[in-house]
C-alpha cells in the first residue's frame, strides 16, 4: 500500500479541517493517547517541549471543535481532557493517529502544503483576466 492510498479522502479532509500544524497534531495525539488525564497548557508544553501560548491555543481550538472538553481550572490555567463530542469524530482521530504512526511524512507534507493551496487560491483572485468584450 502506498502512502497516498493510506490517506483516504475522508482522513485528508479531517486533517485539512482540524489540523493546522504538526505541533497541533502532537497535542491531539498526546491527549488522545491519555484520555482520562486532564492537561493544562503548561503540562502539555512541558511534555512536548513546546510553547505555552501555542499549546493553549491548540487546546482551546480543539475544545471549540468538540474534540477536547474543558474540565476545570487550576489557579488561572484551564484543564482539558480528550473527549470527542461523537463517535464519528473519535473514529477520525483514531484513524489519524494510526495513520500518523505509519505515514507521518505524508501527513506532515499534507499539513504544510495546505497553506500553499490557500495562497494560490487567494492569488488567483487577483489575476487580471481579459474581458471577452475586448475581443
Amino acid at each position: 500500500m502506498t502512502e497516498k492510498a493510506a490517506l483516504d479522502e475522508s482522513l485528508k479532509s479531517f486533517i485539512l479541517e482540524y489540523i493546522e500544524s504538526v505541533g497541533q497534531l502532537e497535542v491531539l495525539k498526546l491527549l488522545a493517547t491519555h484520555p482520562k488525564k486532564e492537561w493544562s497548557a503548561s503540562m502539555v508544553s512541558q511534555e512536548l517541549r513546546g510553547n505555552d501560548s501555542s499549546t493553549a491555543k491548540y487546546l482551546a481550538d480543539f475544545s471549540s471543535k468538540g474534540i477536547f472538553i474543558e474540565t476545570s481550572k487550576i489557579q488561572k490555567e484551564r484543564l482539558y481532557r480528550y473527549q470527542p463530542k461523537n463517535e464519528e469524530l473519535a473514529a477520525k482521530v483514531a484513524a489519524l493517529i494510526a495513520a500518523y504512526a505509519t505515514y507521518n511524512l505524508r501527513i506532515i507534507t499534507l499539513i504544510y502544503d495546505r497553506p500553499v493551496e490557500r495562497l494560490r487560491g487567494f492569488a488567483d483572485a487577483f489575476k487580471i483576466r481579459k474581458d471577452p468584450k475586448d475581443g
